[in-house]
């Protein structure tokens, strides 16, 4: 089993409209020593990438928001911070967007709703590779 124990102190930004779910991650990530960034929406998202001075070493995206929807966020992050690793979270089916991004490089899919223990071992994995 993968461990939790962030290198050094790794900074996660999580996208998602939802501010249950948002704060949910970030007490959870903060609990377990990481930076939070937080953004509830798309272009939230991209300003803060754009504007971080730090590296951000991971993002866990939403795929379904309003105005931007995650594709179009994913897009832009991969352009912004390559190196960023990006974990797609969704409660929708799985189709064709979802396929798209884990090809262009997205490190997985946690289905919502999710365990915290999921949340976590799929973080784990993502920030090992």
């Amino acid at each position: 089993m993968s461990s939790l124990n962030p290198k050094e102190t790794e900074t996660i930004l999580v996208i998602d409209d939802d501010p249950i779910i948002r704060n949910c991650m970030e007490h959870s990530l903060l609990r377990h020593g990481f930076n939070c960034l937080l953004a509830e929406n798309g272009q939230q998202a991209i300003d803060l990438a754009t504007n971080y001075d730090g590296t951000i070493h991971l993002a866990i995206l939403d795929l379904i928001m309003p105005e931007m929807t995650g594709d179009e966020v994913f897009s832009q992050l991969r352009l912004l911070r390559p190196k960023m690793k990006i974990i797609i979270c969704s409660g929708y089916t799985w189709d064709k967007r979802i396929d798209d991004m884990l090809q262009k490089g997205a490190h997985s899919l946690i289905k919502k709703p999710f365990s915290l223990y999921k949340f976590t071992q799929e973080i784990a994995l993502a920030l090992q590779k």
